[in-house]
């Protein structure tokens, strides 16, 4: 029964459209309506505290020393989220935790390629 459940499934699938969008409309310029977008870190906002980090579901962003500050006569390392792009699953949830608005979800079109970097 079970296979005969499965079999018309893939009938069905055959003949259905694809639900997901060939990369040449893609390439066109082609934005889906329903993304929300993919994050960008606007760093001038960013004060380090990993809240994106902790909140992240697919554990995508990883925190990042970039830098040193001087903070009442202590040298701290300044922290910057990174973004892995194929680990991310574009909630948009580390857009909505920041407090400081250092993440916005963007929705220009980036085609994204294994290897490439972010």
């Amino acid at each position: 029964m079970a296979q005969l459940t499965m079999l018309k499934e893939v009938v069905k699938s055959l003949f259905s459209k694809p639900s997901t969008e060939p990369l040449a409309e893609v390439e066109k310029g082609v934005f889906s309506p329903y993304s929300r977008g993919y994050p960008v870190l606007i760093p001038e906002k960013c004060t380090g505290c990993s809240l994106c980090a902790m909140n992240c579901p697919s554990n995508a962003i990883t925190m990042k020393i970039v830098g040193e500050k001087n903070v009442g006569g202590r040298t701290l390392p300044v922290r910057r989220p990174e973004f892995n792009y194929f680990k991310c699953i574009y909630c948009g949830l580390c857009a909505q935790v920041c407090q400081f608005n250092a993440i916005e979800m963007r929705r220009e079109l980036v085609i994204l390629r294994p290897g490439s970097k972010c």
